[in-house]
């Protein structure tokens, strides 16, 4: 578990940093291999510092334009929302 959490359950900067330092960096981790990280364009996401860990990780990130969750995020929108929503 994470040992920061914002206040409110909002995603920050440093969640973000915490996560990828703590789980993402263990992608690939054996075999030291390039990764790709496909995620939304949240703002905390594309801060510079959050960009610095994912180059110093070896990952490359491929940004879903706003607009586009329901043809891009089928999971977002055909197994969470619904389940949120009950």
């Amino acid at each position: 578990m994470f040992a920061l959490k914002p206040k409110g359950g909002w995603t920050n900067q440093l969640v973000v940093k915490e996560w990828l330092n703590t789980v993402w960096s263990k992608v690939g981790g054996l075999l030291q291999k390039r990764n790709l990280l496909v995620w939304d364009s949240f703002r905390a996401y594309l801060c510079d510092n959050v960009k610095q860990v994912l180059k110093n990780s070896r990952t490359d990130v491929a940004v879903i334009p706003g607009g586009m969750t329901g043809l891009l995020q089928l999971l977002d929108v055909g197994v969470n929302k619904p389940f949120k929503d009950n």
